[in-house]
């Protein structure tokens, strides 16, 4: 769930900065998304559930605008880090052959949880 939550993020933050690149700030500079160069499937998730937020307004058949007041209301309240750094760390399991039976087993054990036999 997390991972989801933090690929979407990443795009709304991609997508925040093509609108800020264009200009596209305020009613009177809407643009339509061929315009800023957002892919087609960006129209069908306004109409679906985009425009929820209010961060991102279509003024008119297929014209939208960033509400920067909003976003900023948005991310100030919400606790939606703007930018966030995200460390995974990862861990290395070891396993190894137990000589007696043969049973793979996790290498920081002392002996084989199968047979009872050490290293």
């Amino acid at each position: 769930m997390y991972r989801r939550n933090f690929a979407s993020r990443e795009r709304a933050k991609r997508v925040i900065a093509i609108f800020r690149q264009h200009g596209a700030i305020g009613p009177e500079k809407a643009m339509t998304s061929a315009q800023l160069g957002l892919p087609e499937m960006f129209d069908e998730f306004m109409e679906r559930r985009g425009g929820r937020r209010g961060v991102i307004i279509e003024v008119s058949e297929g014209k939208y605008y960033l509400d920067e007041a909003k976003l900023k209301e948005i991310t100030s309240n919400a606790g939606w880090p703007v930018d966030r750094t995200v460390i995974i760390k990862e861990k290395e399991i070891v396993k190894i052959r137990c000589p007696y039976c043969g049973n793979l087993y996790d290498g920081s054990l002392d002996k084989c949880p199968h047979c009872g036999a050490g290293r």
